[in-house]
C-alpha cells in the first residue's frame, strides 16, 4: 500500500466492494429487472475476482474484509444462479 501502486490498488478495491454492495442491494430490491441486465453481472463477477485476489494476501490489512465482501458476492451469485453470466462465473468463484 505504500508503494507506487498503493493508491490504484485501494481505488480498485473500493470500487469492487461498492460494486458488489450496490448490485446486491439492487438485486434484493428489484431482482427481476436486474436479472435482465447482463453487464451488471459481468461487473459484479469482475469485482468478486478483485476481492478474491485481495483476500488471498494474508499480510494485507484488507484481507479479512475482502473475504467477507467476497462471501457477500457469492451469496448474491447463488441467489441469482439462473442468470447465464452468473452460471459460468459461479463455477470460477468456487
Amino acid at each position: 500500500m505504500r508503494g507506487s501502486f498503493g493508491p490504484s490498488f485501494l481505488s480498485g478495491y473500493r470500487c469492487a466492494t461498492t460494486t458488489v454492495r450496490v448490485v446486491k442491494e439492487t438485486y434484493e430490491e428489484n431482482g427481476r429487472l436486474v436479472a435482465r441486465i447482463w453487464p451488471i453481472w459481468a461487473h459484479a463477477l469482475i469485482a468478486t475476482v478483485m476481492l478474491a485476489s485481495v483476500a488471498q494476501i494474508p499480510e494485507c490489512t484488507l484481507a479479512r474484509q475482502a473475504f467477507t465482501d467476497m462471501d457477500s458476492a457469492l451469496e448474491l451469485f447463488y441467489a441469482a444462479q439462473n442468470h447465464p453470466v452468473v452460471k459460468r462465473g459461479l463455477v470460477s468463484c468456487q
